[in-house]
């Protein structure tokens, strides 16, 4: 069962500010995990925002937005490219500010271990002592992205 606040943010049953306010009241990372599974990136990026931005946003949490949603990688590799996309201005501003707070609270170490953990699916290669094909293949992956990411955004957080 869904937490209620969270099903009230998702489903917007409040106006914007309001639901920001209510991402606000969330006072555990893993319900800020939730929020962020459940939640319709079609509905934009000031709820994502608000999460980043957020006091309980730990470090697995920040792992899971920058590898399993586009725009933050997108807007890594290239901050311009973003703009290119059709957006509407606002949403491009929350969605541009949401890409750079996470990405600097990587990179700067503002996210810390909390109770989210989350494998990037780099390092670890003693995660999986018996299979030794496994293993070769997180080395030469973390190998590979350790040419294009900085570590911080590739050590698993487990």
């Amino acid at each position: 069962m869904m937490n209620a606040i969270i099903e009230r943010i998702i489903y917007q049953e409040e106006a914007l500010p309001i639901r920001l306010e209510l991402v606000r009241s969330l006072d555990d990372p893993q319900l800020l995990w939730a929020l962020m599974s459940h939640y319709n990136w079609d509905d934009g990026f000031a709820i994502p925002l608000e999460t980043v931005r957020h006091a309980q946003c730990d470090l697995g949490l920040a792992l899971m937005l920058f590898w399993e949603f586009d725009e933050a990688r997108i807007f890594y590799d290239n901050p311009e490219s973003l703009k290119r996309e059709f957006y509407n201005e606002t949403d491009n501003d929350y969605r541009t500010a949401f890409c750079q707070t996470l990405i600097d609270g990587i990179r700067n170490g503002h996210y810390q271990p909390g109770s989210n953990k989350y494998d990037t699916g780099f390092y670890g290669e003693d995660l999986d002592l018996e299979n030794a094909s496994r293993q070769r293949i997180r080395a030469i992956k973390t190998k590979k992205a350790r040419e294009r990411y900085e570590e911080a955004f590739l050590k698993p957080l487990l």
